[in-house]
């Protein structure tokens, strides 16, 4: 297994070829590549929503674990999961990545992130970001991701509740699972997804990373709310695996016209900024 050190992680796009400054071509150590595993400190990891997962932050899932471990018989009414989906409606992505700031309009353009709504899925927003790609973009355009996806204030309150109370009992099922069995990706699934590896894009600016989680959401919570401070993770096999700041000009989002440079670049630099638009969770009740 490797561990994670930022000579691995050089030594990952060193190994790749890239078509116009971004794509990763498939040659013979390619998959290799791809399937390699390694650590990833889980304070560089985030959502889509730019929520990170570290145990002390404003993740609502780690939140609602921990929650779950001071009380484990904290009922679905009471929970904290519940009270963020009631409360964070989000109409777009710029009110998910930088809340209702009054000068961002003049300074980003803002209507290029307004057109986009956020999804119901807490921690994967139905719209382009850094690391789509062109067919990604298509279908965001064709309107086939939103449907009724959007957590709009519009959205039926049943809806909410429905979907909220999914995300309580599974991240429950994960957790418990976990604790009891330990997180063995390679031969045995969480209690609620397959079982496989948590899938990450990396995003580089200079000699820092993060790491947005595409796929292990409900494990990588459940592994921060156990104390894990890192966790093996392998890059995502399809789309963009690695996006890189320096070839913005490159990035599908920038050339098939959704985003010009500057709100590219905001967007991306909001994934390494330390403070998030998202409200920290309550108190977890005594």
């Amino acid at each position: 297994m490797y561990s994670w050190s930022r000579e691995y992680t050089s030594s990952l796009i060193d190994r790749a070829l890239w078509i116009a400054g971004l794509y990763l071509v498939r040659v013979a150590d390619f998959d290799t590549v791809l399937g390699s595993q390694f650590r990833v400190p889980i304070n560089k990891c985030l959502n889509g929503y730019a929520i990170d997962f570290d145990a002390n932050g404003s993740n609502p899932q780690v939140a609602f674990l921990r929650q779950y471990i001071s009380d484990p018989s904290v009922r679905y009414e009471e929970s904290l999961i519940r009270r963020f989906m009631a409360d964070f409606r989000p109409r777009n992505l710029q009110e998910v990545l930088f809340g209702q700031q009054t000068d961002y309009e003049d300074d980003c353009k803002a209507s290029q992130l307004q057109h986009y709504v956020s999804s119901l899925d807490i921690t994967r927003p139905f719209l382009p970001m850094p690391w789509s790609t062109p067919s990604e973009i298509s279908r965001y355009r064709q309107g086939l991701k939103a449907l009724n996806g959007s957590l709009a204030p519009d959205l039926s309150p049943s809806i909410v509740e429905q979907e909220s109370r999914k995300e309580y009992e599974r991240l429950i099922a994960t957790y418990e699972s976990i604790k009891k069995i330990g997180y063995k990706p390679n031969i045995a699934s969480d209690g609620a997804l397959d079982s496989r590896f948590i899938q990450v894009v990396m995003l580089r600016d200079h000699e820092d990373e993060r790491f947005i989680v595409m796929s292990g959401h409900h494990r990588l919570a459940a592994l921060s709310a156990l104390g894990w401070t890192q966790v093996p993770a392998i890059l995502v096999a399809n789309g963009l695996p690695i996006v890189d700041l320096a070839n913005v000009e490159n990035w599908p989002v920038v050339s098939e016209g959704v985003y010009d440079l500057h709100v590219a670049r905001r967007v991306f630099k909001r994934y390494f900024a330390t403070q998030t638009s998202i409200p920290r969770p309550a108190p977890i009740p005594s």
